[in-house]
């Protein structure tokens, strides 16, 4: 089983996924449909294929409550490193 732990903060790693043209962040959830905190572990004993959700709906910086859940493949998910 998987850890998981909801304070992104955390988190060593952040997932993006292309929408539109542009890399956004990419929220992956687990069964419970907690975010995973990204660590070196975790990415690599991800499933193939992922649920998770992102913001699609921004009114200038400011994002309008508007997300969209998809499931993905895990090699269309871009995975770097947080700067510290």
């Amino acid at each position: 089983m998987l850890r998981t732990y909801n304070d992104s903060m955390n988190a060593k790693y952040k997932a993006e996924i292309l929408y539109k043209d542009e890399w956004v962040n990419f929220c992956i959830l687990n069964k419970n449909d907690e975010e995973y905190n990204l660590d070196d572990i975790i990415v690599h004993n991800l499933p193939t294929t992922l649920k998770g959700r992102f913001i699609t709906n921004t009114i200038g910086y400011n994002p309008t409550g508007w997300f969209s859940e998809i499931t993905i493949e895990k090699k269309n998910i871009k995975f770097t490193k947080k700067l510290v």
